[in-house]
């Protein structure tokens, strides 16, 4: 009984030593996913993209840059009326975001 104790007690001391760099490595992982994105989109790599910036976007669901950047992708695949709603879901979240206002 004492070692389940003790067992239990090192994973609770583990999980509260490593939370801290989990939430900031999940908060900061955003802005590297979009990076990534607009680097597949450079390379033509359309589909690749539109999966990043989903990614992106499951981190931090009002990142308007990113939302603007899926709409680019999107187009890019032909898929027009997706970009429209990722262009519109860009400012939604900005609305003062001039580049979205020119796609």
């Amino acid at each position: 009984m004492g070692i389940f104790i003790l067992r239990r007690l090192g994973v609770m001391v583990v999980t509260a030593l490593c939370l801290p760099f989990i939430v900031f490595w999940l908060t900061n992982l955003y802005p590297n996913l979009e990076k990534l994105a607009k680097t597949q989109g450079n390379f033509r790599m359309s589909d690749e993209a539109v999966a990043s910036y989903h990614k992106a976007l499951a981190i931090k669901p009002d990142y308007a840059e990113a939302h603007n950047n899926l709409g680019l992708a999107l187009r890019d695949l032909g898929r027009l009326d997706e970009a429209v709603a990722s262009y519109h879901k860009a400012l939604t979240s900005k609305p003062d975001f001039a580049v979205a206002h020119n796609n």
